[in-house]
């Protein structure tokens, strides 16, 4: 890990999912949704360089009933998700 990966560098695990290509529509939906914004920007480049990032979104898509109103509705999580 590089010093300057952060918090993306170190997800060494991601959730296995039970129905990856749904999981993945969901998160490619609100990348597509955020994707003009200066988050969707920066998510995009953090995505690039670390693939278990959207991996871990997909997980966290699955296993959230809301998971579009939880990144959307917090600035600060939207990045991060």
């Amino acid at each position: 890990m590089r010093q300057d990966d952060g918090i993306a560098g170190q997800i060494v695990q991601v959730p296995a999912l039970a129905d990856p290509m749904a999981a993945r529509a969901r998160v490619a939906e609100w990348l597509a949704e955020i994707a003009g914004t200066f988050d969707g920007q920066a998510l995009v480049r953090v995505a690039a360089e670390h693939p278990k990032v959207p991996e871990l979104a997909a997980g966290l898509a699955e296993y959230a009933h809301t998971f579009g109103s939880f990144c959307g509705g917090m600035p600060a999580v939207r990045s991060a998700c």
